[in-house]
């Protein structure tokens, strides 16, 4: 099951719904293999991404993703469909301002962001084997998305 929850008193700020996001992030999922998997996405600012980036990561001012694995990377590979991948922190200010920085749609980007963030859940990390399975997650949703 994919939960989404959007902070307090946040604007939604995404040219999707919430139910269309959902379907994103299970082809995300279905796209790298975990399809059944679970994940808790929270969409928060950039002042609530910041402090997350401080207390767990050290390092200040916000940041696009945070992604927290419920397992460490070599369990991840023997999980099968069903377990709960994890939490992703999504800022959605950021994920707005960086779309319009790189003159990009913000529904694609904030798809990228997450893919991202579901491979580091996976257990991934970042170079070609991370970069590929983005791209290839981001376009299952981008066509999931155009025929929910």
């Amino acid at each position: 099951m994919i939960q989404i929850r959007k902070a307090h008193g946040l604007s939604w700020l995404l040219p999707v719904s919430r139910m269309e996001l959902q379907v994103c992030v299970e082809a995300i999922c279905a796209a790298i293999g975990h399809e059944g998997a679970s994940l808790d996405l929270n969409l928060v600012d950039d002042a609530e991404i910041a402090e997350l980036n401080s207390s767990f990561l050290g390092c200040e001012g916000p940041t696009n993703i945070l992604s927290f694995p419920s397992a460490d990377a070599e369990s991840v590979k023997e999980m099968q469909k069903g377990w709960h991948m994890g939490w992703l922190a999504l800022s959605l200010d950021t994920t707005v301002r960086e779309a319009f920085l790189y003159q990009q749609d913000v529904t694609e980007h904030a798809i990228r962001l997450i893919s991202h963030g579901v491979l580091h859940l996976a257990g991934y990390d970042h170079g070609e084997e991370m970069f590929d399975l983005t791209d290839k997650a981001a376009a299952g949703a981008l066509s999931a998305l155009a025929t929910a």
